[in-house]
């Protein structure tokens, strides 16, 4: 399984026309070679040492050492200066493709990935017999410039953590205005650093990583000569790594141009080789690089062209859903059949925390997705929270951080990344991993929820949600409660049942993903056995882009850079919950009825 946190590149297609292969000689000298990965240039991860060997005129390897995770390398075969193999590790299957670099044929470039997720790799002769622990995970040395980018641009984030730590209101003060300072001497100085790391650093992955900051930085003041050079720079790097990864590297340019101010032209170059190339491919691949086109076509002065390009992304994007929904979940759940004991009528509830940039997520999101098939919302409630991990995702918000926080604080050995599921406030069924994985995670989930469906409660959670006037207003009562303490406490959430994000893990459709919490995340007293509360939505979304906005200048950006506020289909989830233990007493899903939900 990857690590949860790493940063995820897309698979984008482009037009990349390859180098003729009738001039190719078998190249990769016989001999033990360390495959590693990498996502960001300080770090790499190495996955196994495989042996190269030539009989019979054939070049192959197999693996010598999968390394701690056990990855087996397996097909593995040299044609001229082309490099091929399969890896797998549990239930992921991915593979690698690369070449000879020209400039030192002792080694592969080429990355390793699947249809969702691509990252530079290299194979490389190694001396190691056996790939330990300590040998798993390599800092790599950075250039000087880049080592002080990474100052300048870290200061203010860590200044931040340890003003959330800080207890003493004054010392947090003070902290709190060292991080504007050093947010501010951060936009002031990045850019001219970055621009120093892309000219000083030409074909290094740290040159061709800051390219994509550099373009998006707001204060770079890039010409459109500077954009073209910097660009093309950065291609042909990509191209050393093979076709794969050049096809990324041209999509991500073209979206990252179409969002700078006055690069059009230079966008558009890059955004038609995308869309020529994902002709051919599957509807989302066309939609993403069709939006890079519509969105290089308006900042170039061609609206009418963007305008007739986004009614054809319209068309696409419904196809590309159905294309989804045929193949996800990748098992079919049966349908729950309904409880053995007709007086117990406690309602299941599992939060997922989950993120779209996350690998291991996709088989808890999966299963998830699976149980909402299963059950209906009278006996199982089904909330999920976006995080910005292991990358940035534009479905996070104040309130999911919060809760995040919550169970934290309650719970710190548990919550340590995503995916983490919780189960009537207790955290279990933990762990990840990709699709081939999501019919276990789902079976572990239903172990830990048909012991709630068998309980009995006189807590009851009744009350309607009506969408009127661009609003929500919800009015709850709650019912059985018997002495309830300060502590017990009613939740409400607004949740949106389906949200089209296409993020890095390849999940494109996510589901009940919890948008607000009314303005109280604290929730309200359990004892005043009622809850009443309006959200209105044009406020909401004001608030999801500036919050958003906000967290882009810590330096994130968001990929694909939608920012989906559809805030349809939406439902809103009441749970009764216990602050000194975190469980769920009781709980309930309301349709929105009304307006346009």
């Amino acid at each position: 399984m990857l690590p949860a946190r790493c940063l995820i590149a897309v698979v984008m297609c482009a037009a990349v026309v390859a180098p003729s292969r009738a001039a190719d000689k078998p190249s990769l000298a016989d001999g033990k070679y360390l495959l590693s990965y990498s996502s960001l240039p300080a770090s790499e991860q190495r996955v196994a040492i495989v042996e190269v060997k030539t009989a019979d005129g054939k070049t192959a390897g197999e693996t010598v050492d999968g390394g701690p995770q056990k990855w087996a390398v397996t097909d593995l075969k040299v044609a001229g200066s082309a490099v091929t193999a399969k890896l797998a590790v549990g239930p992921t299957r991915l593979t690698f493709e690369g070449r000879v670099d020209p400039k030192n044929p002792k080694q592969v470039l080429g990355s390793m990935g699947d249809d969702t997720r691509v990252f530079r790799a290299v194979l490389a002769p190694t001396e190691l017999e056996k790939l330990e622990q300590k040998d798993a995970f390599a800092q790599v040395k950075l250039p000087d410039d880049m080592v002080e980018l990474n100052k300048v641009r870290s200061a203010p984030l860590v200044l931040q953590g340890q003003a959330r730590q800080e207890k003493d209101a004054d010392k947090r003060k003070e902290l709190l205005d060292k991080v504007k300072e050093a947010r501010a001497k951060a936009d002031a100085e990045a850019p001219a650093l970055m621009r120093k790391v892309v000219e000083n650093n030409p074909g290094t992955f740290a040159g061709y990583a800051t390219t994509f900051d550099l373009i998006a930085a707001k204060d770079a003041k890039l010409t459109p000569a500077d954009a073209k050079k910097f660009a093309a720079a950065a291609a042909a790097y990509a191209a050393l790594h093979g076709p794969r990864f050049e096809q990324i590297a041209v999509g991500n340019l073209a979206e990252s141009l179409a969002r700078a101010d006055g690069l059009g032209e230079v966008a558009l170059g890059y955004a038609e080789q995308a869309v020529k190339a994902a002709d051919k491919g599957p509807a989302a691949k066309k939609v993403r690089a069709m939006k890079a086109l519509a969105a290089a076509q308006e900042k170039s002065g061609k609206a009418d062209a963007a305008k007739a390009t986004l009614a054809v992304v319209d068309k696409l994007e419904t196809e590309a859903d159905a294309e989804y929904k045929k193949t996800m979940p990748p098992f079919k759940p049966e349908k729950f059949a309904g409880r053995s004991d007709k007086d117990a009528n406690k309602v299941a509830v599992l939060e997922l925390f989950t993120g779209a940039q996350c690998p291991p997520c996709v088989a808890a999101d999966l299963a998830f997705d699976a149980l909402e098939t299963a059950f209906p919302p009278a006996d199982l409630v089904l909330v999920q929270y976006h995080m910005h991990i292991p990358g940035p995702d534009p479905l996070t918000n104040k309130d999911t951080e919060a809760r995040w926080a919550y169970y934290g604080k309650l719970f710190p050995q548990d919550m340590r990344g995503v995916p983490s599921s919780v189960f009537n406030g207790k955290p279990g069924a933990g762990g990840g991993g990709g699709a081939a994985a999501a019919k276990a995670r789902y079976d572990a989930y239903i172990k830990l929820i048909q012991p709630v469906l068998d309980q009995k409660t006189d807590l009851k959670v009744s009350g309607t949600a009506i969408q009127a006037g661009g609003a929500v207003t919800v009015n709850a009562s709650i019912t059985g409660a018997d002495k309830p303490t300060d502590k017990q406490v009613v939740r409400v959430f607004l949740v949106e049942e389906e949200v089209r994000y296409p993020g890095g893990n390849g999940i494109r459709l996510h589901h009940q993903v919890v948008r607000s919490a009314f303005g109280k995340v604290g929730g309200w007293p359990l004892k005043d056995g009622k809850v009443s509360a309006t959200l209105k939505l044009d406020d909401l979304k004001k608030n999801l882009g500036t919050y958003l906005e906000e967290y882009t200048k810590t330096g994130a950006s968001f990929n694909p850079p939608d920012r989906p506020m559809g805030l349809k289909h939406l439902k809103v989830v009441v749970l009764v919950q216990d602050d000194e233990t975190g469980e769920i007493l009781q709980a309930a899903q309301m349709d929105v009825t009304g307006g346009k939900s």
